[in-house]
C-alpha cells in the first residue's frame, strides 16, 4: 500500500530532527545519515543546509560551499537566502578566502537588518568577529564578539553563549590577554559540559591548554590537550583537531622534544592539506621554522612554502608571524616592536617565537 503524503512529511520531518539533534551533538556522520535518510521522502532547505552544516564543521569547506550557493540560488525566502549567505561566509574563512567571505557577510547583514530578527544579528556578528580575527582586523573582531555575546546573554542563546566566550577566549590570546582569555575559554567549557556539545568540549579545552602553554604550566597543557583529542577524534572532526595538534607541537619544541614536535606539525599539515586550510598550513610550518632554527636545520623550503601561500592570500595576522619569526631569529627587536604593536597585541619580544599565540 502506498504510503499517505501526511506520513511523507511526518518521516522527513522526524528525520531531519534526528539530524539536528546529532549535529548539535557532534555526531557529524550520524547526522549525515540521517539528512539522507530525510532526503529520500524529499528535497528540503532545511536537509540542504543540514547537510551543509554538517560537511563545513567537520571540514568539508568546498563540499559544503556548493550547497549553500545551491540553497542561495533555488529558494526565495529572505532567511534561508541570509542563512546560505552565512554558512558560505563560514566555509570561505576555513579556505582562507576572507574577502569573499566578508563580501557574503555584507550581503546577509542587509537581509537580517530588514527582517529586525536580533538572534539572526547575534550569529551574524559572531560570525563577522571569527572572520575579522582570521583577517587580523582584531579591534574590529573584539568589537563584533562582545555585541554577540551581549546579544546572547540577553536571550539566553545557550549555544551563542558558548561559542562566543571561545570565539572571545581565542581572540584575547593573540591579543595578551591571557587571564581574560582563560575565563572565557573555561566559562564555555562549563557550558559545553552541561549542553553535552562535544565539539564545544574539546574546543574550549584546546583553549585553555593553549593558556597553560602560554604561561608555560605545560603538564596541564597536555593534560587539556589529551582531552581534546579525545573529543575531536570520537567526532571525526579534523580541522579543529589539527590545531590542537599544532599547539601540541609547539609545546614539545619549547620542551625540546623535536621528534613529537615534527610528528605532531607533519600530521597536523596532512590534514590542513585535506582541507584546503592555508591559514593552518601556515601555522605548521611557522612551527617547523622554529623547530629546525633551534635544531640548527635547514628551513628555507618551508619559509618558499609560506612565501607562496602569502601570495594568494591575503592573511596578515599569519604574514606578521611569519615576519616575527624571522626577525626573533635574527635578533631584529625593533622591527618586530613596530610589527606587532600594528595589530593592537600585547606580547613582548622574548615571547616570541618559542611560544606563538
Amino acid at each position: 500500500m502506498e504510503e499517505q503524503p501526511q506520513n511523507i512529511v511526518q518521516n522527513k520531518e522526524y528525520f531531519i530532527e534526528k539530524g539536528d539533534l546529532e549535529r548539535e551533538r557532534a555526531n557529524f556522520k550520524k547526522a549525515l545519515f540521517y539528512y539522507k535518510k530525510a532526503k529520500e521522502y524529499g528535497s528540503s532547505y532545511k536537509i540542504d543546509l543540514g547537510i551543509a552544516h554538517t560537511l563545513r564543521i567537520s571540514g568539508d569547506f568546498e563540499g559544503a560551499l556548493k550547497i549553500y550557493d545551491k540553497v542561495s540560488k533555488n529558494y526565495k525566502k529572505k532567511e534561508i537566502i541570509a542563512d546560505s549567505y552565512l554558512g558560505e561566509a563560514l566555509s570561505l574563512k576555513g579556505l582562507s578566502k576572507t574577502e569573499e567571505a566578508i563580501r557574503f557577510l555584507k550581503k546577509a547583514e542587509k537581509i537580517y537588518e530588514s527582517l529586525n530578527d536580533d538572534l539572526a544579528c547575534a550569529h551574524l556578528f559572531w560570525t563577522y568577529s571569527v572572520v575579522f580575527r582570521v583577517t587580523g582586523d582584531f579591534k574590529d573582531s573584539l568589537e563584533y564578539g562582545e555585541k554577540a555575546l551581549s546579544m546572547f546573554n540577553f536571550y539566553n542563546d545557550k549555544k551563542g553563549i558558548l561559542y562566543s566566550n571561545c570565539a572571545l577566549g581565542g581572540l584575547n590570546r593573540i591579543l595578551g590577554n591571557l587571564n581574560e582569555s582563560f575565563e572565557y575559554y573555561s566559562k564555555a567549557n562549563e557550558l559545553a559540559k552541561n549542553l553535552k556539545d562535544k565539539f564545544g568540549i574539546a574546543y574550549s579545552y584546546c583553549g585553555i591548554g593553549n593558556f597553560y602553554r602560554m604561561v608555560k604550566d605545560f603538564k596541564k597543557a597536555i593534560e587539556c590537550f589529551k582531552k581534546a583529542e579525545e573529543f575531536y577524534v570520537e567526532i571525526g572532526d579534523i580541522v579543529s583537531f589539527s590545531y590542537t595538534l599544532w599547539s601540541l607541537g609547539v609545546l614539545k619544541t619549547i620542551e625540546r622534544n623535536y621528534k613529537e614536535s615534527e610528528d605532531c606539525f607533519k600530521r597536523a599539515l596532512g590534514n590542513f592539506e585535506k582541507t584546503k586550510d592555508k591559514r593552518g598550513s601556515i601555522y605548521c610550518y611557522l612551527g617547523l621554522i622554529q623547530m629546525k632554527f633551534l635544531k640548527n636545520e635547514d628551513y628555507s623550503n618551508e619559509i618558499i612554502n609560506c612565501n607562496k601561500i602569502f601570495e594568494k592570500y591575503k592573511l596578515k595576522w599569519e604574514k606578521l608571524l611569519f615576519k616575527i619569526l624571522l626577525s626573533k631569529i635574527k635578533r631584529e627587536k625593533k622591527e618586530f616592536k613596530d610589527n606587532i604593536l600594528s595589530f593592537g597585541s600585547n606580547y613582548k619580544f622574548d615571547e616570541f617565537p618559542l611560544n606563538l599565540p
